[in-house]
């Protein structure tokens, strides 16, 4: 059996001189058995569950959270009865947990959010301006001079599960984003590392604590290379063309390519514009993406969808 919410019959708040604030939600419940009781009650689908913050008709307060002691009672006393009322406190209070104490549940705990900077080397191939980093004779520059440091936005999800976390989401570690979350596009956050704790729980209950460690890359993760090789397409080949032997254009053969040479018969590398065919100018090479991460969706770990 189940209780029908039927919605907010009384709210309000009360402040202290500490700056700590409780608000107050009564909520009317109908259930469909006369002989459902409190507990039944308790489990009343649409009622907020403990953790939640206060967001009710236009009021919000992302910083009021629903607290574990309930009141459950009957609306008409000494008779069958089919109504309850249900009066919740959402507080900014924070919450103490004594290690032997076997009332407040911790996976009822609210995410533990924070973050920072990442810092790194990164490889540029482009200045500030767009231009491409390259010498007075359009050949690109290589190695540290074009090595610049850079931060990525770091985010730190902890929570609370009874689930063995390996089992849970070793498939999850170092893939990224099959859909856009937090303001960032598919394939812009990473999860980097999982550190995760037994704890115990009343005095023979474990549960585990587990910190998800996301890295943002608003480029995405996937690399940018420029097109450049030691091989190439021969002149006279139209690499757009079907190679008869393969029924492909002619570039999707790799037997088609010969070492590139230049004007004094010399080997060397050339840039190329993304079908094997050398071009003069550097500003005009290919630039090949490079997808080496699997995706994932964080969302089935259970993460918020929102960090504020």
């Amino acid at each position: 059996m189940s209780g029908y919410n039927r919605g907010l019959i009384d709210w309000g708040v009360s402040y202290d001189d500490e700056g700590y604030k409780d608000y107050t939600a009564v909520w009317l419940v109908e259930c469909n058995d006369i002989e459902d009781g409190p507990a039944t009650i308790r489990n009343t689908p649409g009622l907020p569950a403990i953790g939640s913050y206060w967001t009710f008709g236009n009021d919000f307060d992302p910083w009021a959270f629903c607290r574990p002691g309930w009141e459950i009672k009957a609306v008409t006393n000494h008779e069958p009865n089919s109504l309850w009322e249900v009066t919740q406190i959402f507080s900014n209070r924070p919450l103490k947990r004594c290690q032997d104490s076997q009332i407040d549940n911790p996976l009822s705990e609210p995410y533990r959010i924070h973050g920072g900077f990442s810092k790194f080397t990164e490889e540029k191939l482009f200045d500030r301006n767009g231009d491409r980093i390259q010498a007075s004779s359009f050949e690109m520059l290589r190695g540290s001079v074009r090595e610049f440091d850079a931060n990525r936005p770091n985010f730190v999800i902890g929570m609370n599960t009874l689930m063995f976390p390996p089992d849970q989401f070793r498939d999850y570690i170092d893939t990224v984003n099959d859909v856009p979350m937090w303001g960032y596009d598919r394939r812009c956050v990473k999860l980097s590392n999982a550190p995760w704790a037994r704890l115990l729980y009343g005095t023979c209950s474990f549960y585990y604590a587990v910190d998800f460690e996301f890295e943002a890359n608003r480029d995405s993760w996937d690399r940018r290379a420029l097109d450049e090789s030691g091989w190439v397409l021969p002149a006279p080949i139209d690499e757009n063309a079907i190679d008869p032997t393969t029924s492909q254009a002619f570039y999707l053969n790799p037997k088609r390519y010969v070492q590139y040479r230049d004007e004094v018969g010399g080997y060397k590398t050339a840039f190329l514009n993304g079908k094997g065919k050398p071009v003069d100018d550097i500003n005009d090479a290919a630039e090949i993406n490079i997808e080496y991460y699997p995706e994932s969706n964080f969302y089935s770990l259970g993460v918020p969808g929102s960090l504020t």
